[in-house]
Parts: structure tokens; C-alpha cells; sequence
């Protein structure tokens, strides 16, 4: 889990260790784990933040607007919208 290598990517941090000289593991779907320095996979977990965190919140506002409609006809054009 991404997460997780970062966590102890960043507790070597704590605990006297360079950044650079941190090598976590980490794998593309469907590939075996291969070595990450720290610092790439920190700003891996950036860019895929960077990457999701718009389409989540056009989700929940998506989500919002259907939770208040009331008829289909709303839903349908709410759907129209965000697609």
C-alpha cells in the first residue's frame, strides 16, 4: 500500500535517515515490486492526488445534487452534466 511505504519512508526520516538514501517498494498493477527512492514516491503519491482529488470532489458535488433531486428527469439531467 502506498500509504504504508510512506509511512516508513517517513519514520527513517525520524529516525536520522536522508531522504535520498531511502528505497521503499512499491509495483505497478500487475508487476512484480520494484525499488522506489523515497522522494519519487512521495512525489508519485503527489501527482496521483493532484490527479484524483478534482474528480472526487465533482463526484460529491454529482452526489449532493442527486441526493436533493426528486424526480428521475433531475437525476438524468444531474448525470448529463457531470459526465
Amino acid at each position: 500500500m502506498l500509504q504504508a511505504q510512506l509511512l516508513i519512508g517517513s519514520l527513517q526520516i525520524a529516525n536520522g535517515i536522508a531522504p535520498e538514501d531511502i528505497v521503499l517498494r512499491w509495483n505497478i498493477s500487475g508487476k512484480a515490486h520494484t525499488d522506489w527512492n523515497f522522494l519519487a514516491l512521495t512525489q508519485l503519491a503527489t501527482d496521483i492526488h493532484s490527479h484524483v482529488e478534482p474528480m472526487v470532489v465533482k463526484q460529491q458535488e454529482a452526489e449532493e445534487k442527486i441526493n436533493d433531486a426528486e424526480t428521475s428527469e433531475e437525476i438524468a439531467a444531474i448525470l448529463h452534466e457531470f459526465i
